[in-house]
């Protein structure tokens, strides 16, 4: 499965599931999107009961378009050692009350995907050599403000998506 449906999907799944925790009190659930150059990145989280939340992002770049197979002779040049294709990963947050407004941090761990691309000297093509993955820590940082019971607007930073600005829903029964 393609990393971008495995991002779309997770994400979904965490936005509509129902647990125990969201009848009790606010479970205000959000989703963002990350601008960082070259990048697109989007995230999905939950702040549960309590002053804890986690946040599961995904992140789609490729600088290259190319054949998803080796140069198939060896008349080639490298030249992309470590092209980023994806990545995906989960941060747990810890927030803090300031009345309508809220502050929270947060750490976790990403998973990411990169190729290396070679241009064929016969045809000019790129072509994925390899494919390669490699896990980092992460952390962010951000704040929101809640705007009515059920709304809440929010900015943030985040070490791998960047600098992200999220909508967020209040699901209190």
């Amino acid at each position: 499965m393609k990393v971008h449906g495995l991002i779309l999907i997770l994400l979904l799944f965490q936005f509509l599931c129902i647990s125990e925790v969201q009848a009790a009190e606010d479970s205000f659930r959000w989703l963002s999107v990350s601008f960082r150059t070259d990048v697109l990145a989007m995230s999905g989280g939950r702040r549960m009961k309590g002053d804890w939340g986690w946040e599961f992002g995904g992140i789609l770049a490729s600088s290259y378009s190319t054949h998803t197979y080796p140069c198939p002779h060896s008349s080639y040049t490298i030249i992309a050692e470590d092209d980023l294709i994806g990545g995906m990963g989960i941060d747990v947050l810890k927030f803090i009350d300031l009345g309508k407004n809220s502050l929270f941090a947060g750490a976790g761990l990403y998973w990411f995907q990169y190729q290396i691309v070679a241009r064929s000297h016969a045809t000019g093509q790129l072509y994925r050599q390899s494919i390669f993955n490699r896990f980092k820590p992460t952390y962010s940082a951000g704040s929101k403000f809640r705007i009515t019971d059920k709304w809440e607007l929010g900015v943030g930073y985040h070490s791998e998506r960047g600098i992200n600005g999220q909508v967020a829903y209040n699901f209190k029964r």
